[in-house]
């Protein structure tokens, strides 16, 4: 039957609206606020959005999701404001920044933006931050000791209280610079002071053995006092403050020893039948075993240089949630998607195979090239791990897994995705790439800088005949022969990159930058499929949302194509 014009034009209208609503982007919003204000300052808000100014709708400003400022563009009056009991701000005109002044304990909460546009259709976006008011420490701890000397044998007790702060510091005891467990330590309650300051007294009692004997016969004992930041859930602190004294200690008999046999990749704790600090001195993602001849993975970059993070704005560190202590490396590659190594995501079991870890227990963060601090960092929580579902711990084949994230970061000049290969990629022999990674250095105590380092390729032919054994085509290699450049322990998860694309995953090696012993890793462009299958499979709900608003519009048009036939 033939179409009328009316229904064609209406078919035309229909179709054009559908190109928009699937054409779009979602506004950016992100709320640039500090974590942490000071008592009696001010702190300054600002709602940052890609919406142009002609689609803007409306911008609100919520604490602890209460509104506080609305600013809806085509109003007579923009602005409406309901600030809260015991907070004062003013705003900027186009409703973008709200600056807090003179900032009380009030002022504490959760913060967000949300921003609407107009066009194509009715849009929402919103960013929030934690916002908390304190008030540092204004001295070191002060430790007190009943004696300066003592001897193998005898009990010393020491006691630490810190000065007055808001929120209430956590105390912490070292010996000889390594942290003492809770077992050994007496935490008495806060004690309360003017103007809502809290101090914490904590008691150290431990039986003196030679092992504490440091330099010279002393041993050095600090107490560290600080205001730990929750709200970001990193290793760097609010307020931090440290005092340290020496004791002298006379020798006696030496005590007994014992060496604890830990699990591959602990170094064994030194546990003294006399005084019994059970530390661990040990990296979570080392997992390098004793025997020289099994397979390495562990966390060190040879012959690499340090890195600013804008030139590799992609990568990522994967890190534990609770001391924020880096655990693999990771690409960024869309919005909530994270390349890496499946042996990072997974637990190897007492029969060989594996288990998926628990993904609460750690948390993605980028934009940094040094792990300490930086103001360009973000830090996202994880919703699932997804190693490849054929990962064989043994032979390390399918070693590649995607981290989803509940939120994508922001994409800056220092977050950024990489380029991954559209096909099969000819790898030639000797062509130089390089990786990257936070791993360790051969320095002791080196920072957690990026470092980056380049290598050349080498024939999976000649790479076998250092391995001792045939390497599947979904593997390959990288180093040089005579040795002295490896990512070997450069951070298992990190990205192999050729030519700014990524066409490999740190996997595994034996030995680090040794002559004869180059890395292995897993070729990307092998695995392309089951990327973007397991991207869509796994992808977030507004997608479905989006198919199924496009199955209601085609439902409509062939509903009123019926009803003008």
């Amino acid at each position: 039957m033939k179409m009328s014009r009316q229904q064609a034009e209406w078919k035309k209208i229909v179709f054009v609206y559908i190109l928009q609503l699937f054409s779009y982007a979602t506004p950016e919003v992100r709320l640039i606020a500090p974590n942490y204000v000071k008592y009696n300052s001010t702190a300054e808000l600002t709602c940052d959005h890609t919406v142009a100014p002609d689609d803007l709708h409306k911008v609100e400003f919520l604490k602890d999701n209460k509104k506080i400022l609305e600013y809806i563009r085509d109003r007579t009056d923009p602005f409406r404001k309901s600030p809260p009991a015991g907070l004062e701000f003013e705003h900027s005109l186009d409703g973008k920044t709200i600056k807090l002044n003179d900032v009380h304990f009030d002022a504490s909460g959760s913060y967000s933006c949300l921003v609407s546009s107009t066009y194509p259709i009715y849009t929402e976006s919103s960013d929030e931050v934690k916002l908390q008011v304190i008030v540092p420490q204004s001295d070191n701890p002060h430790i007190t000791f009943k004696k300066a000397v003592y001897t193998v044998g005898e009990v010393l007790e020491a006691n630490c209280t810190s000065a007055p702060a808001n929120p209430v510091p956590h105390l912490t005891w070292l010996i000889n610079g390594l942290e003492v467990i809770e077992t050994r330590v007496t935490t008495f309650p806060y004690r309360q002071h003017q103007k809502h300051l809290m101090s914490v007294e904590s008691q150290l009692s431990i039986e003196v053995s030679d092992l504490h004997a440091g330099k010279n016969g002393h041993l050095e004992i600090s107490c560290r006092a600080t205001i730990p930041n929750y709200l970001l859930h990193q290793k760097d602190y609010a307020d931090i403050r440290t005092k340290t004294v020496t004791v002298e200690i006379i020798p006696g008999p030496s005590p007994t020893t014992s060496l604890a046999v830990l699990p591959r990749g602990l170094t064994p704790i030194v546990i003294s039948s006399v005084f019994r600090i059970e530390y661990l001195i040990a990296k979570k993602d080392n997992y390098s075993s004793n025997n020289e001849n099994e397979l390495t993975i562990s966390n060190r970059i040879v012959g690499g240089y340090a890195v600013k993070i804008s030139k590799l704005p992609f990568m990522v560190s994967m890190q534990w949630r609770h001391d924020s202590e880096h655990f693999c490396g990771g690409s960024y590659i869309r919005p909530t998607f994270v390349l890496t190594a499946a042996h990072c995501l997974c637990l190897r079991t007492p029969r060989g195979t594996w288990t998926v870890m628990n993904p609460w227990l750690f948390v993605v963060v980028a934009g940094s090239a040094n792990l300490k601090f930086a103001p360009t960092w973000q830090v996202q929580n994880i919703y699932r791990f997804i190693p490849h579902q054929e990962f064989h711990f043994r032979t390390m084949i399918n070693d590649i897994g995607l981290i989803q994230l509940i939120k994508p970061f922001h994409v800056t000049n220092y977050v950024r995705f990489i380029r991954l290969p559209r096909a099969r990629v000819d790898l030639r022999e000797n062509h130089i790439c390089s990786t990257m990674g936070w791993g360790d250095t051969k320095m002791i105590n080196a920072p957690k800088i990026l470092r980056e380092v380049w290598l050349p390729l080498m024939a999976n032919e000649e790479c076998e005949k250092y391995l001792g054994g045939e390497l599947p085509m979904q593997q390959m290699c990288a180093g040089k022969k005579e040795g002295g450049v490896d990512a070997c322990q450069g951070d298992s998860g990190g990205p192999l990159i050729c030519d700014n694309i990524q066409v490999g995953i740190v996997s595994w090696g034996y030995g680090c930058a040794e002559r004869h012993s180059p890395g292995v890793y897993t070729r990307v462009d092998r695995y392309l499929p089951w990327i973007y299958r397991t991207m869509l499979r796994n992808y977030s709900s507004t997608i479905f949302y989006n198919y199924y608003l496009l199955l209601i519009i085609v439902i409509v048009i062939i509903t009123s194509s019926s009803t003008f036939n």
